[in-house]
């Protein structure tokens, strides 16, 4: 439900708007216009049945009617960027007379045509965009701790550590997903495995229904599998979620430590929507300060209490890289990495685009990912 309650205002305005372009139009036939309201009515009924009776229907209705609401309303935002750039040729014609050699009834035939080529663009390139979380891209990135000045130096410790986040296990990226999820994680053979947050979409119902926690258990790291709660794991019955992911298989760092081989301590903070959540000095006490460290926060907004305290390595999720254009570029203004490897003095961040689909089951502008750093230590 929380999924509709999210998007009510961009399904009221948004339908509102279109409905009313359609009714002022001069060039949709009026039979046309028939078709359309009776689509926009259709919609609306289906949304408010998501709405307030979408948790009656099975797991595979309710995830069809997401679906549909999901990519109409991104639909939707590219079709109004698509009359704002119409308004903008419309203007520019009215005051420089761009169109002046042709017959007004020419014109409005062109522009007609040129919306309707980009509106089939569009609609293309959601469809093939649902495919993009299937495959998703590997990054490797090295990463020393304390390499001596001598180049000849050989590590002591080496670590192969995949880090994933943003799952958003539920409706939308069902069973079938998670279990090439997880195939995707085992195929790179990582001696650790971190979920850095969002494991859980909204609610457990799919997960359990789909018996998930059977497919989690089936991922494979010698060192480890931990997770880090993220804002999502906060949305509706937190300890119901958090339990499920511990018997899951998961070892949950909330605001906790894990100690690897005594040569490398991971730092998970529990997510920022817990307000009574350790601060990050009392979270820094429980390491060795002589060993190397890697601090887990869901969140990117952690990051700047991270470079304040010169950890090495920060790693965090949460902002899917955007996931639908343009928020990739409205997310650039929100944190201070949103997304990829940041260096600030001698401390490095890096904000992972997740593997998972939250909210619309499309990603456009942005890429699933998992992260492997290759850890040496001297």
């Amino acid at each position: 439900m929380i999924f509709f309650i999210r998007s009510i205002f961009p399904q009221i305005l948004l339908n509102a708007y279109f409905i009313h372009c359609i009714r002022k139009s001069s060039v949709i036939p009026s039979r046309l216009k028939g078709v359309l309201y009776f689509i926009y009515v259709a919609e609306i009924l289906l949304y408010f049945t998501g709405l307030f009776a979408g948790e009656r229907f099975s797991v595979e209705i309710y995830t069809l009617i997401q679906k549909i609401n999901g990519v109409w309303v991104v639909g939707h935002v590219y079709l109004c960027l698509l009359l704002i750039l119409l308004g903008i040729v419309n203007f520019i014609d009215r005051r420089y007379f761009l169109f002046q050699k042709f017959k007004k009834r020419s014109v409005r035939q062109v522009k007609f045509y040129c919306f309707l080529i980009l509106l089939v663009f569009i609609g293309f390139r959601i469809y093939m965009s649902s495919e993009d979380a299937f495959h998703p891209e590997v990054k490797q990135i090295p990463f020393e701790f304390n390499k001596p000045g001598e180049s000849s130096a050989k590590p002591k410790k080496t670590y192969r550590i995949l880090v994933v986040s943003d799952l958003h296990l539920g409706y939308i990226v069902h069973s079938e997903m998670l279990k090439q999820y997880v195939g995707f994680m085992n195929d790179l053979h990582p001696d650790i495995v971190v979920i850095d947050g969002d494991l859980v979409d909204y609610t457990l119902r799919p997960l359990i229904t789909g018996k998930m926690d059977d497919e989690l258990r089936k991922i494979k790291a010698p060192k480890g599998v931990f997770f880090i709660p993220g804002n999502h794991e906060y949305k509706f019955n937190s300890e119901l979620k958090l339990d499920w992911i511990s018997r899951a298989g998961l070892t949950v760092l909330k605001d906790s430590v894990a100690n690897i081989d005594h040569c490398l301590y991971l730092i998970g903070r529990d997510d920022r929507s817990n307000k009574n959540r350790l601060r990050i000095e009392e979270l820094i006490s429980k390491v060795d300060p002589t060993k190397p460290c890697i601090f887990l926060a869901h969140q990117p907004g952690d990051i700047r209490d991270a470079y304040r305290y010169g950890i090495p390595l920060t790693v965090c999720g949460h902002t899917h890289g955007g996931q639908v254009f343009p928020m990739n570029l409205i997310s650039r203004f929100l944190y201070t990495n949103s997304y990829g490897l940041q260096k600030k003095g001698k401390s490095y961040s890096y904000t992972t685009s997740g593997l998972g689909l939250s909210g619309f089951p499309m990603r456009i502008g942005s890429h699933s990912e998992g992260i492997i750093f290759n850890i040496e230590i001297y």
